[in-house]
């Protein structure tokens, strides 16, 4: 379990440096799915409507990633994300993606970035 939600969010990342964001996350978040980022709180429309007008990210690493199983079928996936867009400066996040097993597929819930201030 904690290798396949960790592959699954690779894949997110992925999707993100790839211009498939928004594709991927349409299959993967819950309907009601919450995102909270540095200034805002959204839900699965805002973000897929975000995702589809920004620009992908060049690079998406991961870092110093466990996964902690609250019960058989929820889970949370903790990290360090860096990440740099075409013409920003790198951005350092601490990570949190919490996500729920409905049925044989695990969904991506809730997902929270707070900025690091160590980069």
């Amino acid at each position: 379990m904690h290798e396949d939600l960790l592959a699954l969010e690779r894949k997110g990342t992925e999707a993100l440096t790839t211009g498939r964001g928004a594709a991927f996350y349409a299959e993967v978040l819950t309907d009601d799915a919450l995102m909270v980022v540095p200034g805002y709180v959204v839900d699965k429309a805002m973000f897929l409507a975000s995702v589809g007008s920004e620009s992908a990210w060049s690079s998406f690493a991961i870092e110093e990633a466990r996964v902690v199983q609250l019960t058989p079928v929820c889970a949370i996936v903790l990290y360090r994300g860096r990440g740099i867009r075409p013409g920003q400066e790198e951005y350092v996040a601490r990570i949190s993606s919490t996500y729920v097993k409905c049925g044989e597929a695990w969904k991506l819930a809730y997902h929270q970035q707070t900025p690091d201030p160590r980069p």
